[in-house]
């Protein structure tokens, strides 16, 4: 963790998070961090189940180049995301939660 320290912001992208425990450790240390972190699923949404406490959280259920460049274009204010989440996670958001 001694190389974020240059940081103030991190953004991790991650693949199926919820079902592999080093991705979601490392997303929890960087949480627990002083920097602000930026979750990334580039899969499914099911990847925050592994980290609830993670306060930004951007979905592209998908990781090709249009996606990624997407997402990049929220991520710095040029787009605004919307739509509806196709699923549920429980004890976060419910089916259909729009954002």
């Amino acid at each position: 963790m001694a190389t974020t320290n240059a940081t103030d912001i991190i953004i991790m992208a991650t693949v199926n998070a919820h079902l592999d425990q080093h991705q979601a450790e490392l997303m929890r240390c960087l949480v627990q961090s002083d920097r602000r972190v930026i979750g990334l699923a580039v899969r499914n949404p099911y990847d925050l189940l592994a980290f609830p406490q993670l306060r930004t959280y951007l979905v592209t259920y998908e990781y090709t180049q249009p996606a990624l460049a997407t997402a990049v274009r929220v991520l710095f204010g040029e787009l605004q995301p919307h739509g509806h989440l196709p699923v549920s996670l429980p004890g976060i958001y419910p089916l259909h939660n729009s954002y």
